[in-house]
């Protein structure tokens, strides 16, 4: 498996080692791809229990953020 080096514009070293996926590699890809229905896996008209659960989920991050040692994490995450 070969990996590509993702730059950093800011400061020009390296900062990610992204998968550099060749041709003969994505059958296994495609075949996972066909497994999942036309409507896809989170459609709210059929799972609406999923829909429920992400919105619990998001309602739980933005809970969180309240805290401002949450909050600093984030935010030093974003500003690099």
């Amino acid at each position: 498996r070969e990996y590509a080096d993702v730059v950093d514009p800011m400061n020009g070293e390296v900062f990610v080692h992204m998968p550099d996926t060749q041709v003969d590699e994505v059958a296994d890809f495609i075949t996972s791809l066909q497994k999942v229905p036309k409507s896809g896996l989170h459609n709210p008209f059929k799972k609406p229990e999923r829909y429920n659960q992400y919105a619990e989920v998001c309602f739980q991050a933005a809970a969180a953020l309240r805290d401002p040692e949450v909050e600093d994490f984030f935010i030093q995450l974003i500003q690099r």
